[in-house]
């Protein structure tokens, strides 16, 4: 389901994907997006795999020199400074096993399902699932959850 004009509004609690997120800190497609999301949100809530795959992420760009040393260990601050303020869901034994049964019926890869099983284990608590990655987004629908891709939001 596409998101509805509702969670532009203040006071809604976001779960961010990492594909999401990231934007952020790197400005591309989506980030303005994201940001006003951010601004918005009563609370974030993301995966505790977020820090590890922003790194991934961020190393990866210094490692196809996309950015230099300067901005590798500004952005590695700033990730590990906002991660202490998002409320960071934990890999639970049931997050790992809903992810199992998740991999088995939509074909993700590994750390999606965990981040799709994580939001959808708390989804009582998160009103909206950011994510950019299109399997995932797919995925995420099939199971019912809302969502805003910031690659497509006006």
């Amino acid at each position: 389901m596409i998101v509805q004009a509702v969670f532009w509004k203040k006071n809604v609690i976001y779960f961010f994907d990492t594909s999401a997120l990231i934007k952020h800190y790197i400005l591309e497609t989506g980030s303005k997006t994201v940001d006003d999301l951010m601004t918005k949100a009563k609370g974030i809530r993301v995966s505790s795999l977020y820090r590890l795959e922003s790194m991934s992420v961020i190393r990866r760009l210094l490692k196809e020199k996309m950015i230099n040393r300067y901005q590798y260990d500004e952005l590695k601050i700033n990730v590990d400074y906002d991660f202490n303020y998002f409320d960071a869901l934990p890999i639970t034994s049931s997050v790992e096993e809903l992810a199992y049964s998740l991999i088995d019926t939509h074909q993700l890869k590994t750390l999606d399902s965990i981040q799709l099983a994580s939001c959808m284990l708390f989804q009582n608590v998160i009103d909206c699932m950011v994510v950019c990655d299109q399997k995932l987004i797919k995925a995420a629908q099939k199971e019912g959850l809302i969502i805003i891709n910031p690659m497509e939001a006006i």
